[in-house]
């Protein structure tokens, strides 16, 4: 065959990742070079690099029957449904837009099978490969012993990571995200920061310290409502967050904690103390006892 014929490259299509990438027709040498950056550009990272609005994050129930959500997927802003599964359910999806999918577990890692590791609350993401597409996106989930082949076409080796959520002006801030489940908590502790001044967070995003606070729990990332942490430092457990315009703490509600106990994230919110000397998002935690 002549080098200068074109070779079309079949893309598969894998369970997770990148929906609906497009076949790619080049030629041998400079071009092909070419079409494999234009390739890489229209890709999904293996994890997601925009912050996610918690606003932005729907409660759906896959216990009964699969569901589709539609809505707009934006390149520089997520959406994302959270939802319950059972250890060893199998998780399965269909898109039939260019999006890209990542689902984190309870634990706040990024799910690499369908099947689901433990039981927990899961999370998934969706972002646009591009600037904004529409799509349609079918969820669902089986008792491994009922079906071990997948239900539904699916896409790429990406992870996927958040559950479905229907479309919500996606220019509204997030300042607290959404009580999954209506636990009440014992009270707020301090986690830590994040490096930003907007007053608003991302689930697994890293936690730092600011200049008279450390991080206060393990792993070092902003939690998930219902994932149990443990802290790495002592904690005081206060009756709620730090309130504008002087943002003093509140009152202690129970004794303090020390290094190694284990707490149950209720909610969080995020804000910034206009008082203080760092001008960081300053995340905080409802928490309970496991």
């Amino acid at each position: 065959m002549k080098a200068n014929k074109l070779l079309l490259l079949a893309l598969p299509l894998f369970l997770f990742g990148c929906a609906n990438l497009p076949n790619i027709n080049i030629s041998l040498g400079e071009k092909e070079s070419q079409a494999t950056k234009n390739l890489m550009k229209e890709s999904c990272p293996e994890n997601p690099s925009i912050t996610l609005d918690s606003k932005n994050v729907e409660l759906i129930d896959l216990s009964e029957e699969p569901i589709t959500k539609s809505g707009i997927a934006h390149k520089s802003k997520g959406i994302a449904y959270t939802f319950d599964g059972e250890k060893d359910q199998k998780l399965d999806y269909e898109a039939n837009k260019d999006i890209c999918i990542w689902v984190y577990t309870p634990e706040n890692e990024i799910l690499s099978s369908g099947t689901l590791p433990i039981t927990g609350k899961y999370t998934m993401q969706v972002t646009a490969i591009k600037a904004s597409t529409t799509f349609d996106l079918k969820i669902s989930l089986q008792d491994f012993s009922i079906s071990s082949s997948p239900t539904v076409q699916a896409t790429s080796t990406i992870p996927m990571s958040s559950p479905t959520v229907q479309v919500t002006p996606l220019s509204q801030p997030v300042l607290n995200p959404p009580k999954i489940q209506p636990t009440n908590g014992v009270g707020w502790i301090w986690l830590g920061a994040v490096n930003n001044t907007s007053g608003t967070y991302s689930y697994g995003e890293p936690l730092i310290p600011t200049t008279k606070q450390p991080v206060t729990i393990t792993p070092s990332i902003v939690p998930t409502p219902d994932l149990i942490v443990t802290l790495k430092t002592g904690a005081n457990i206060r009756s709620d967050v730090p309130k504008p315009p002087y943002f003093k703490l509140a009152p202690k509600t129970y004794k303090p904690l020390h290094a190694g106990q284990s707490l149950r994230i209720v909610r969080l919110e995020g804000f910034v103390d206009t008082n203080s000397d760092t001008s960081l998002t300053r995340i905080w935690a409802e928490v309970t006892f496991p």
